[in-house]
C-alpha cells in the first residue's frame, strides 16, 4: 500500500546514512521516521513491568476529567499541554517542580544501563545534522524542562484528536518560545509496551491552520468512523524500543482505542530547533 506520508524507517546503527532527518521532517521533506533499536525491547519490557507492578509508586496526571473513576489515559510527569486540571496548561512553578521529580523517577526506572535522557539525546544527535541536543533551561537558575512524560492507555482508553501547533499559543509556552521555534514542532515517542490490539498512532492528512477540525471533534468525543471517512489517515505501530518522530505540530493525530488485556505504555514528548538552528531542544 502506498503511504500517504513521506516516511522512512531504519535501524539506529544506520543513522549516519540519515544524518539530518529531523530537520527534513521540520522542513517538510519528510513527515515521519521510525528508528529501530534505540532501546532494547527487553529493557523496555522491564520498565513497563515496573510501571504495571507498582502503580502507586508514581504520581499520575489525569488528562480528560478530574473524575478518577472514569476510564481515561494518564500521564506520569507533567506536560506543558493543557489538560483537565489546567485547561490553559500547568502553572510553571508546579511544572518545573514536577520536572525535577520526573527526571529522578526516569533515572530510577531506566537505570544506568540505558539512561533515558542520554539514549534519546544520542539518537537525536545522530539524526540531527550535527546540532547540539539539550533540555531547555527554565526561567529560574538550575531548572530545566521535563524531557518526556510516560503515557498509560489501559484497555478501552484512547487519546482524542489533537495537533501540536494548537497548543503553543497557551500561556505555558511563552517562555519556551524564546529558545525554540515552536511552529511545526516535532513529536516523538518510544513504545515500552504495545497493546494487544489497537493503540495505533493515527495520523491524518489534515493540517493545523489549513484544514478545520469537524464540529464533532471539538466536542472532545467523536465518532472516529465518521472522521476517518472525511479525512485520509494512516496508522503506525512502531516496535517496542523504536523511536518514532513525526510532524505532530502540523498534522492532526490521535491514538486509537486500546483493546485486549494489557496497557499501552509509551514515553515521549516534543522537540524543536533553536532560532539559530544550531541546537535541538526537547521537552514535554
Amino acid at each position: 500500500m502506498t503511504s500517504l506520508f513521506q516516511t522512512r524507517q531504519f535501524h539506529i546503527d544506520a543513522a549516519p546514512d540519515h544524518a539530518d532527518v529531523l530537520r527534513a521532517i521540520h522542513d517538510r521533506a519528510l513527515d515521519l521516521v521510525i528508528i529501530d533499536g534505540v532501546f532494547s525491547p527487553h529493557h523496555c519490557q522491564l520498565v513497563a513491568t515496573q510501571l504495571d507492578a507498582q502503580p502507586s509508586r508514581f504520581p499520575f496526571t489525569l488528562q480528560e476529567t478530574l473524575n478518577a473513576e472514569q476510564t481515561q489515559f494518564r500521564l506520569i510527569g507533567e506536560s506543558l499541554t493543557p489538560y483537565a486540571g489546567h485547561p490553559e496548561g500547568p502553572e510553571l512553578s508546579h511544572y518545573f517542580r514536577t520536572a525535577a521529580e520526573f527526571r529522578g523517577h526516569c533515572r530510577s526506572l531506566f537505570g544506568s544501563a540505558a539512561d533515558f535522557e542520554a539514549t534519546v539525546e544520542a539518537a537525536f544527535a545522530s539524526t540531527g545534522g550535527g546540532r547540539a541536543v539539550e533540555l531547555p533551561a527554565g526561567p529560574e537558575a538550575g531548572t530545566t524542562y521535563t524531557p518526556a512524560t510516560l503515557r498509560e492507555l489501559r484497555p478501552s482508553c484512547e487519546i482524542p484528536l489533537h495537533v501540536g501547533d494548537y497548543f503553543f499559543s497557551t500561556p505555558g509556552y511563552e517562555h519556551l518560545g524564546k529558545s525554540v521555534v515552536l511552529h511545526d514542532q516535532l513529536s516523538y515517542f518510544v513504545p515500552l509496551q504495545n497493546a494487544e490490539q489497537g493503540g495505533e498512532l493515527v495520523v491524518y492528512r489534515a493540517e493545523w491552520g489549513k484544514d478545520e477540525a469537524p464540529e464533532m471533534v471539538r466536542e472532545k468525543r467523536a465518532n472516529w468512523d465518521d472522521l476517518d471517512a472525511s479525512w485520509e489517515s494512516e496508522r503506525f505501530t512502531p516496535p517496542v524500543g523504536a523511536l518514532l518522530v513525526f510532524n505532530g505540530g502540523r498534522f492532526y493525530h490521535r491514538v486509537s482505542r486500546v483493546r485486549g488485556t494489557r496497557a499501552r505504555w509509551t514515553i515521549g514528548g516534543f522537540l524543536a530547533f533553536a532560532p539559530d538552528d544550531r541546537t535541538i531542544r526537547y521537552w514535554s
